[in-house]
């Protein structure tokens, strides 16, 4: 115990102590960069990588369409446009859905375009038209890309 030597060997052993304290605390920051959860529901649709692959810094790995904003889109002609204003209900029918769903209009676009080449809807003879967003009811849902009825 009254060796020199003693002292310093005891610094030293605190010293590794510390150090493999900060190593353990750097580990466990990199392993809980690995695990991420995300604070939105959703469903996945499509897994680019599985595990083992080599991914890249910054790709994605999956595909992910959030539940919880489910939500149509729609193009209506000027002529109706003075008939629907934010937050307004609306009813929402597609080929398959045995019963309409509740949607509530949440963006009126404030430019109009023209009618897209491809629209889904019985008066696209409209030259102008402007886009129409309404989110979806919760617990209701529409698969991606189903063209939908819509009834004011």
């Amino acid at each position: 115990a009254g060796l020199g030597g003693r002292i310093d060997n005891l610094i030293a052993a605190e010293a590794q102590i510390k150090a493999a304290s900060a190593e353990l605390d750097a580990q466990r920051y990199v392993l809980s960069q690995r695990n991420i959860e995300s604070t939105m529901d959703g469903v996945i649709q499509d897994i680019y990588y599985h595990q083992g692959e080599y991914v890249t810094a910054g790709a994605p790995v999956l595909a992910i369409r959030l539940t919880d904003q489910d939500k149509v889109r729609f193009h209506i002609s000027q002529a109706d446009l003075s008939h629907l204003s934010l937050g307004q209900s609306i009813q929402v029918k597609a080929d398959g859905v045995d019963h309409a769903v509740v949607a509530n209009i949440s963006y009126i676009a404030s430019s109009a375009e023209f009618t897209p080449p491809v629209i889904y809807s019985k008066d696209s003879r409209a030259k102008l038209v402007f886009l129409i967003e309404a989110r979806l009811s919760a617990g209701h849902s529409l698969k991606p890309g189903l063209p939908v009825d819509v009834t004011l």
